[in-house]
């Protein structure tokens, strides 16, 4: 099996790292602070994803720029405005 078509879900999240084609494939099922706590994301998947409305089924998912930050260390501010 392709590790592209692997299901994953919450729990597979604080035990694996996985990269952003699996996240992807998988997000409908997985919840975005979750992922956002657990995993280690690009600029691209947060502005795509974590912070797209489409994607946050419930208030605690009303996640922002600063949010992100604060949970993804590597990544900068001005990196979400290049």
């Amino acid at each position: 099996m392709n590790d592209n078509n692997l299901n994953i879900n919450n729990m597979d999240l604080y035990n694996n790292k996985f990269n952003i084609d699996i996240l992807i494939k998988n997000i409908n099922k997985l919840d975005l602070n979750t992922i956002l706590d657990t995993q280690k994301l690009t600029v691209d998947f947060c502005i795509n994803y974590i912070m797209n409305e489409e994607y946050q089924c419930f208030s605690e998912e009303d996640i922002d720029i600063f949010q992100i930050l604060k949970k993804q260390k590597h990544l900068k501010f001005k990196d979400f405005f290049d």
